[in-house]
């Protein structure tokens, strides 16, 4: 994640004898009129933690519970910092980092240019789609505590005033989630809010044993949905093609180890990843098991790709220029998304410029009537198809 525990290890050893200032409170540590703020919260903080830590030590105004508090300056500021590292200057940098640090001279000096907050669409790789810490129950069906950071349930409310969750949705920026657009039929109910960071239903703070201890999270966070946008070639009456729809928040949230987004495919080289065959997706949910129940753990279930072709053979019925939107993915007995997972994600890990991170490549839509039937893939919408709208309804 991008904090680790060894490294809040690190700052909570290092920084005990800190003044704790107040959230939201001026303070001046590389500028004057600074903010003491959440480093979550911090893009100068965020992109400077993998680089010089002493430079965030020095930044650091306290703790909101366990999370470092950092003096964040006023975006759009530009800092000259002096005498780094010399594996800033000599090591080969990734294409954000090329982006935002601009090496002055031979001897380690760095102008940080601070990003205008929402200045990026979408989440860099430093802070998205990030690899669990641990590796833990590889293969099996109960997903890590810290997997699928960015998987949200989505609560309803009916006619009669119950209130019950149904379909999932993943946070793609601080304000943003993308889910199924059939979700968001009153068939359904309608939908009021997301709860993020969640694992075990049945728990309000969850644990989870790894080798002789126990990993905690944070407790789930809930958001109210302020807005949502259909795609406008949805159709309720098929659901096949524009099956996706994004929810804003009424407030941004804050990333936390366990709450942050999954990376959406930006660049030429992730977009040419989506739909190989012969290669692997992951996806999870709460959905219905084996044994027709959903479940209380958050699940995961590897898919194997399947051609379009073989897939408009099976489904006749969704018209062949569809496929062009969709991808097609399981058919294996016993292994498939279920009933309550309509609106997850379909991710796959894709490395590039040597950072390797998980990347959001389809939404759950449909399927066979009995999940993880042999022969009987599921079908997503395909996020390639849509990042043009994606972007423009962002932007609004």
């Amino acid at each position: 994640m991008i904090i680790n525990r060894l490294f809040m290890l690190f700052i909570l050893t290092i920084l005990g004898s800190v003044t704790s200032l107040p959230l939201n409170s001026t303070c001046e540590s590389m500028t004057p009129n600074s903010t003491c703020m959440n480093i979550y919260k911090c893009p100068l903080a965020l992109s400077l933690i993998r680089l010089n830590r002493d430079v965030v030590k020095e930044m650091t105004c306290g703790f909101d519970g366990t999370t470092p508090k950092v003096c964040c300056p006023v975006s759009g500021t530009s800092i000259i910092f002096t005498n780094l590292t010399e594996e800033i200057a000599t090591r080969k940098p990734s294409k954000v980092t090329t982006q935002k640090i601009e090496e002055i001279s031979q001897e380690s000096k760095v102008t940080t240019m601070i990003p205008e907050i929402n200045s990026e669409l979408l989440p860099s790789r430093k802070i998205c789609g990030q690899v669990a810490i641990r590796d833990r129950i590889v293969g099996g069906l109960i997903a890590g505590i810290d997997e699928f950071p960015w998987l949200a349930r989505i609560k309803y409310r009916n006619k009669f005033g119950e209130e019950y969750y149904a379909c999932s949705a993943s946070l793609i920026t601080n304000q943003y989630l993308i889910t199924a657009a059939h979700c968001l039929t009153d068939k359904i109910g309608k939908p009021i809010s997301v709860r993020l960071g969640e694992w075990d239903e049945q728990t309000e703070r969850d644990c989870q044993k790894h080798l002789q201890d126990f990993i905690c999270n944070d407790k789930p966070v809930d958001k109210n949905i302020s807005e949502i946008f259909m795609h406008d070639d949805f159709d309720v009456k098929s659901a096949k093609k524009g099956d996706i729809a994004l929810l804003k928040l009424d407030e941004p949230i804050p990333f936390t180890e366990f709450i942050t987004p999954v990376c959406l495919p930006s660049t030429e080289y992730v977009t040419q990843q989506d739909y190989v065959l012969d290669s692997s997706y992951w996806t999870a949910g709460w959905g219905i098991t084996e044994f027709d129940l959903p479940s209380p753990l958050k699940r995961k279930v590897s898919l194997n790709t399947v051609s379009s072709d073989i897939c408009h053979t099976i489904y006749s019925e969704i018209p062949e220029e569809f496929f062009e939107t969709l991808i097609c993915a399981g058919g294996v007995e016993g292994k498939d998304t279920c009933s309550g997972d309509s609106g997850g994600s379909l991710v796959k890990m894709v490395t590039e410029d040597y950072e390797k991170n998980w990347y959001l490549f389809g939404i759950t839509s449909t399927g066979p009537k009995r999940c993880g039937s042999e022969g009987m893939p599921g079908i997503y919408t395909r996020i390639t198809s849509y990042m043009d709208w994606i972007r423009k309804t962002i932007r609004r």
